[in-house]
């Protein structure tokens, strides 16, 4: 038995989500929860969303489900999106089966609208539109306008670096070396960098 919570934040070990953690750190009524959908970096995201879920001092539960990641859009060593199609629609539509009464707050960017469509407001409004049918559940994407950098700068403002040296933004499972070569790990170097 599920038990109901006010906010679940999808917690993937990264800078986005980290902040929202971060934001929500010790909120009574509020979950983290970790999808392992098999992913390449899901030990490595799993270990980082689990330390920072301690830090920010929330519960964190883990559902695996597969979603049919096996080929990300672009492979290991070269650069650009490493895009799984739908995978935050599936996501948000598993949460909502546990958590059918929750607002469901996910990490989506201004910087991750150019590459992944299921990152952009009018997918947060179609989501939103569809779980009403059958839930009362609700998508927020509240760092929806946000760059990267302006994510790192308010974790600074607010004393939270530590936590964001504690995010795994890498979507190539190595271990506790980053690929440096995809778009992720390109941008996150870029923000912690400045």
């Amino acid at each position: 038995m599920v038990t109901e919570m006010e906010r679940i934040i999808l917690l993937s070990g990264g800078i986005d989500s980290a902040l929202l953690a971060c934001r929500y750190a010790g909120e009574p009524e509020t979950l983290c929860l970790f999808i392992h959908y098999g992913q390449p970096a899901a030990k490595e995201e799993r270990v980082a969303a689990m330390r920072i879920a301690t830090a920010c001092d929330l519960p964190v539960q883990v559902i695996t489900a597969g979603i049919g990641c096996s080929e990300m859009r672009t492979g290991s060593g070269t650069s650009g999106p490493r895009e799984v199609p739908g995978r935050n629609l599936a996501m948000l539509a598993l949460t909502a089966t546990y958590y059918p009464s929750s607002e469901l707050i996910i990490g989506c960017t201004y910087n991750d609208s150019t590459d992944y469509p299921d990152c952009r407001t009018e997918f947060i409004w179609a989501v939103n539109e569809v779980l009403s049918v059958c839930t009362d559940a609700r998508v927020s994407a509240p760092l929806i306008r946000m760059s990267k950098r302006e994510i790192i700068a308010e974790a600074e403002v607010e004393g939270w670096s530590n936590i964001m040296s504690l995010t795994w933004s890498c979507y190539q499972g190595q271990g506790a070396i980053p690929c440096g070569s995809c778009n992720s790990c390109i941008e996150a170097a870029e923000c912690l960098s400045h």
